[in-house]
């Protein structure tokens, strides 16, 4: 094996991961999610810097949701790899939630925005807002 990359290629919410190999075949393993019967949530974003970095890089996504009668948050950092790229989308599970009840985004600016009460199971744009 040479590297390793989480991503979404099918974009369901179900994160698939690619091995690269120097020698033998390369390897996509496909989560097939919900078609194995997985009812679990996901909420996916898709970042665009304008006062940062357009890709986003550096960046931090944080959410909170209640999931089986418990609040969590989780964190995500978008980040390069090395020999690898994995998705730069950040992806998280929800299990039995149907909404984010906070998103906190830091960008590398410093700039941070919060979104609150957000449908699960979709694939939101957000845009950095600069500040006056």
């Amino acid at each position: 094996m040479w590297s390793a990359a989480w991503g979404d290629y099918d974009n369901d919410g179900f994160p698939d991961l690619f091995v690269g190999h120097t020698t033998g075949q390369n390897a996509l393993y496909h989560n097939v999610g919900s078609a194995n019967g997985n009812t679990n949530h996901w909420i996916k974003f898709k970042l665009n810097g304008t006062a940062s970095n357009r890709l986003a890089i550096g960046a931090k996504v944080r959410v909170r949701a209640t999931i089986g009668g418990k609040t969590f948050w989780q964190l995500r950092e978008i980040s390069g790899g090395q020999w690898c790229q994995n998705d730069l989308r950040p992806n998280f599970g929800l299990g039995d939630a149907t909404k984010v009840e906070v998103a906190r985004i830091e960008w590398p600016s410093g700039i941070v925005q919060e979104l609150y009460d957000v449908a699960a199971n979709q694939i939101l744009t957000i845009t950095e807002h600069q500040e006056l």
